[in-house]
């Protein structure tokens, strides 16, 4: 969804705590391919569908940071539940992107 000058991209309702390396890679590819498009815009992650998540989709996290990062582009998350933003500050991923 684009909200004008900010990317939403709702995480689809799952659980991300099981997905393989390959399924993450795929969501991670297909976000890098979002932020090209929108390439001069922030780009916000919704996690109020997402059930479970592990360190596999915190990794495809901070790697999808960095490379928006080198282009100047803003990556927010917002929706996570109260286990999940404390994870984001337990592995300092927090320090990272903007919580919303």
């Amino acid at each position: 969804m684009n909200t004008g000058s900010n990317m939403v991209v709702v995480l689809p309702k799952g659980d991300y705590g099981s997905l393989g390396l390959s399924t993450l890679r795929r969501l991670q590819e297909q976000l890098i391919d979002l932020a090209n498009y929108f390439r001069h815009q922030p780009i916000t992650l919704d996690f109020s569908m997402v059930q479970r998540m592990g360190a596999a989709l915190l990794s495809t996290l901070i790697e999808l940071h960095w490379v928006l990062k080198r282009r100047n582009q803003q990556l927010t998350v917002r929706g996570l539940n109260p286990y999940q933003e404390g994870l984001f500050r337990v592995t300092h991923i927090d320090q990272l992107v903007t919580i919303l």
